[in-house]
């Protein structure tokens, strides 16, 4: 089961609905974190497991993911764990919008 963040800023900027993890129906080797595509400038929720990352959005290849999810990852787990999202907590980010590293995640439900 996974769960859906949103991103704030103090400059008005929100982006609503990003997921984080697995649901029922994804298949081996699918996990899903908030990203920051360069190309389109928007945050996305892409397949951080996948060999090449994609925005799911423009298909730009220039995505990169908020939270690493190899440090929530044992050896012998397929999937990363809670602790992988960790910092989308805790942490602030660059903003898409204004640049300033404000943004901040909440937690806003579950998914499955």
């Amino acid at each position: 089961m996974g769960f859906v963040v949103s991103g704030r800023c103090g400059c008005g900027y929100v982006a609503e609905g990003l997921t984080v993890g697995v649901g029922m129906r994804n298949t081996p080797g699918v996990w899903l974190s908030p990203c920051l595509c360069r190309t389109c400038h928007q945050p996305v929720s892409a397949n951080v497991l996948a060999k090449t990352l994609k925005c799911p959005t423009c298909k730009g290849k220039e995505i990169m993911p908020f939270v690493d999810p190899e440090s929530g990852k044992d050896e012998d787990e397929a999937f990363p764990d809670c602790r992988a999202s960790e910092p989308l907590f805790e942490d602030r980010f660059a903003c898409p919008a204004c640049g300033k590293k404000s943004l901040r995640f909440s937690f806003t439900g579950m998914w499955d």
